[in-house]
């Protein structure tokens, strides 16, 4: 995305040249030279390995070394045409580069879209560079093309929370819900949130909701386990906290360390 305004520049031989006249090259290559038509076989049983299992493009490229090989063949045969003035012998050529263009029109994004994209992926590189501060304002800028979006919504609110902003952290996290729907990490954030603030109540509907929808969380249950037992309710973290040893007995020692304070207490 960054690059894209160089390779706007440079890609001076896009896809929409390179295929119609690669096909025309292969028809004349089959007649002509016997010897290539394993390599157009082989361009053949990989377009329909394509279009069966519908791969990205990174699996499409291998291919296109040889698609412009072809091309250039074509080029080559029209050149000599035009130096020959044979012009009705490119009206197959012509033929096939308008019916290609009519058929898959190059589709380009949206200046808004592209500013997006650019924005929010800047921001993910902030992120893993822990600059929360440059990740926050990219995803400000996302979000200014994308108001909406619950990914941006959620990293936006993620950059807050490890600069300490709780309050603003929280309002984007909600905002991810909102817009996309249950989200595991955004709920518990909001649950370390609530607790942070000392809303114990709303912490431990926000870690119950992340236990309703993903059982298996252990970092939960131990948040619920933990704020039981600082308001001495023993038995109800102890309910939490043998939940956390049956699915990781690993932990039984750690956890009943932990757990043991409780206990002793009582």
């Amino acid at each position: 995305i960054l690059q894209r305004s160089i390779k706007l520049a440079l890609d001076w031989n896009p896809y929409i040249l390179i295929f119609p006249f690669a096909v025309f090259g292969m028809m004349l290559a089959w007649q002509e030279k016997r010897e290539v038509r394993f390599a157009i076989l082989l361009i053949i049983a990989h377009l329909i390995y394509c279009l069966i299992y519908f791969v990205t493009t990174r699996q499409r490229a291998p291919i296109l070394p040889l698609l412009i090989i072809f091309e250039a063949s074509a080029f080559f045969w029209i050149a000599e045409k035009l130096r020959s003035r044979q012009f009705k012998a490119l009206l197959v050529p012509t033929i096939i580069f308008v019916l290609f263009a009519a058929l898959f029109p190059p589709k380009f994004l949206q200046r808004e879209a592209l500013a997006f994209l650019s924005h929010s992926k800047t921001g993910s590189v902030y992120d893993r560079r822990k600059d929360h501060k440059k990740a926050e304002q990219a995803y400000l800028a996302a979000l200014s093309f994308a108001p909406t979006d619950s990914n941006t919504l959620f990293n936006l609110g993620t950059a807050y929370l490890y600069q300490n902003e709780f309050e603003k952290a929280k309002k984007y996290f909600l905002g991810a819900i909102q817009f996309g729907g249950f989200n595991v990490d955004a709920t518990f954030n909001l649950g370390y949130i609530y607790e942070q603030a000392g809303e114990t109540q709303n912490a431990l509907n926000a870690y119950r909701e992340v236990l309703n929808n993903t059982p298996e969380s252990l970092d939960a249950a131990f948040r619920i386990a933990n704020i039981y037992q600082k308001q001495g309710q023993c038995p109800q973290a102890k309910i939490y906290y043998e939940n956390i040893i049956r699915a990781k007995p690993m932990l039984s020692t750690e956890v009943r360390k932990i757990f043991s304070n409780c206990e002793n207490k009582n």
